[in-house]
C-alpha cells in the first residue's frame, strides 16, 4: 500500500532523510516513531505530495506520491500535526465544503460524517476561529475519516487533545 525505496531528501549535509526504505501492506497499522527532528513529518509531507524526494521513490497504492498526489488523496485521510483550517468559515459550512470537495453525497456517507461528529463531540455551531485547538484537531480528525478512506496518514493526531478524547 505504501512503499518508500531509497528515499533521500537533504536539507543540508547532515539534515534530512537519507536512504529511507519501508513498506506498509494493505490492512497493516504502521507506527513511524523517532526523536524530534528525525524526519517523520518530512516523510509524511513527502507521502502527501507536498514535497518531492531528491532521490528514490515514494508510492501509495502504486501511485507516485508527488506526481499523482491528487489521485492518492481521494482515497486517503490525513491529519497533520499542526491543523490549519479556514478560520473565517462556520463549522457546518466547512464540513459541507469538505463533503462537496470529496464528492461525498450519499446517505451512507452523511451518516458516517454525522456519527463521527457525535463520537468526537465536535460542536458544529459557530465559527472555526472561535474553536479551541483541541476542537480544531477533532474537526480535522472527522474530516480525515468522513469519506471512509482506504489509507490513513496521521501525524501526531492526538497532540492537543485532552486525555479522555485521546
Amino acid at each position: 500500500m505504501i512503499e518508500l525505496k531509497d528515499v533521500t531528501l537533504k536539507y543540508s549535509s547532515t539534515k534530512g532523510i537519507f536512504n529511507l526504505n519501508f513498506n506498509v501492506e494493505k490492512g497493516e497499522a504502521f507506527g513511524y516513531v523517532g526523536p524530534n527532528d528525525a524526519g517523520k513529518t518530512t516523510t509524511i509531507r513527502m507521502l502527501m505530495g507536498l514535497i518531492r524526494a531528491g532521490r528514490g521513490s515514494a508510492t501509495i497504492d502504486g501511485l507516485n506520491c508527488f506526481s499523482r498526489a491528487a489521485s492518492i488523496q481521494k482515497n486517503l485521510g490525513y491529519v497533520p500535526e499542526d491543523v490549519v483550517l479556514f478560520e473565517n468559515m462556520r463549522v457546518k459550512e466547512y464540513l459541507n465544503f469538505i463533503t462537496q470537495m470529496r464528492g461525498i453525497f450519499g446517505q451512507k456517507d452523511s451518516k458516517l460524517r454525522d456519527s463521527l461528529i457525535e463520537r468526537f463531540e465536535v460542536e458544529t455551531r459557530g465559527k472555526i476561529e472561535n474553536m479551541s485547538n483541541g476542537m480544531k484537531k477533532r474537526l480535522a480528525i472527522v474530516t480525515a475519516l468522513m469519506h471512509d478512506p482506504q489509507t490513513l496518514v496521521l501525524d501526531e493526531p492526538t497532540s492537543g487533545l485532552d486525555p479522555l478524547m485521546q
